[in-house]
């Protein structure tokens, strides 16, 4: 469990699955994968496969963890004042704005292909922060501090995103038991001692999800619900519990289904969407940076702004939340879905290059 409570690891760790899913997929054994991610595990309830449980609740428990990073970050970490929010907030929302404009400037009038402007979004907290311990060594505490904060925003936007856009017709009336639950989940964590919280709070935030997977919501948007309903208090334990299920399983299957992408099924040369998506990591640069220098003339800097700028190359480090905004936005096994992957994948890699490069080139500071 300790090995899963270190990121490095955990991002060595979904690294390895999504090379291996990558290789599966393209060497031979794309059958045995296909096999092993359609296992029928319905339940009474729900029939879903293998594939389908990590995806429609092992990313809400990821989101959960997301958000209760979010919830530390408000009320004991870098958001606790308001003043310490404006630059790493800008980061994000330029960070979000710019990879997204970008992208439909490459796209242009393709209509189908545009629908995919979200994709390159987000920035992946975990493979960040991992090439950032073991290459930032010699930037300031504030630096890992602003990774942290401009990372888990544009997250939390990109999940306002995936909400909206893919919401549908929502069943109201299941909405609101869900919301009767989740108020149920609040009292319980709030109120209730130790283990007791725990034992009637799991069954209501199983019950919430539920209800809104069933109403047609995004549940990625319960988990970081539920995480912001988590008494302060109690946020650093549970994280450290969640922590071992979201690293040690639910990402690593998530990268091993998501990467198995078919490099043949990517036309490079006429492919808008891989070459939209693939810009991210100078749309990220522009946009963290450029929102975080505008931060530091409002509110003054914390650090150089050269510091700011080595950290922004890390933004376009995409993968979890991408792939799922890819899947949404395109049907699996389509042309489109494999460009926005394979294009996630590759622009993912070069900007942990180019960041371990910025990193690992500065002088202490």
């Amino acid at each position: 469990m300790n090995f899963l409570k270190v990121e490095r690891n955990v991002a060595f760790l979904i690294l390895g699955f999504a090379i291996l899913g990558f290789g599966m997929k393209n060497f031979g054994a794309a059958d045995a994968l296909d096999a092993f991610k359609t296992t029928d595990l319905t339940t009474p309830w729900l029939g879903l496969t293998l594939e389908g449980w990590v995806y429609n609740l092992g990313l809400p428990i990821f989101f959960f963890l997301v958000g209760l990073e979010l919830k530390h970050e408000l009320t004991d970490g870098s958001f606790k004042k308001f003043r310490d929010l404006v630059v790493p907030l800008l980061a994000a929302v330029f960070g979000v704005a710019v990879p997204a404009l970008i992208y439909l400037a490459v796209v242009g009038n393709d209509n189908e292909a545009s629908l995919g402007w979200p994709i390159p979004t987000a920035t992946d907290v975990t493979f960040a922060l991992a090439v950032f311990i073991l290459f930032g060594s010699q930037l300031p505490k504030a630096a890992r501090s602003f990774l942290l904060a401009f990372a888990v925003i544009d997250d939390v936007i990109a999940i306002l995103i995936l909400g909206f856009l893919y919401l549908g017709s929502p069943d109201f009336g299941q909405l609101g038991l869900a919301a009767l639950c989740a108020l149920g989940f609040w009292a319980a964590v709030r109120y209730l001692p130790g283990g007791a919280a725990w034992w009637l709070a799991i069954p209501l935030a199983l019950a919430c999800w539920y209800l809104a997977l069933s109403s047609g919501l995004q549940t990625t948007l319960v988990g970081v619900v539920l995480a912001l309903l988590v008494p302060s208090s109690r946020v650093n334990r549970t994280s450290k519990v969640v922590q071992p299920l979201v690293g040690g399983l639910v990402l690593p299957l998530f990268a091993l289904f998501a990467s198995a992408i078919p490099v043949a099924a990517v036309d490079f040369a006429t492919s808008a969407v891989f070459w939209g998506v693939l810009a991210r990591p100078v749309g990220k640069v522009i946009g963290v940076f450029g929102g975080a220098w505008l931060g530091t003339k409002l509110v003054g800097a914390a650090m150089p702004l050269s510091t700011y700028l080595r950290v922004a190359t890390l933004g376009g480090v995409g993968f979890t939340v991408s792939l799922l905004i890819a899947q949404l936005t395109f049907e699996i096994g389509s042309a489109g879905y494999a460009a926005a992957a394979l294009a996630t994948l590759v622009a993912a890699v070069a900007s942990m290059v180019i960041g371990a490069v910025a990193l690992a080139t500065a002088k202490r500071t």
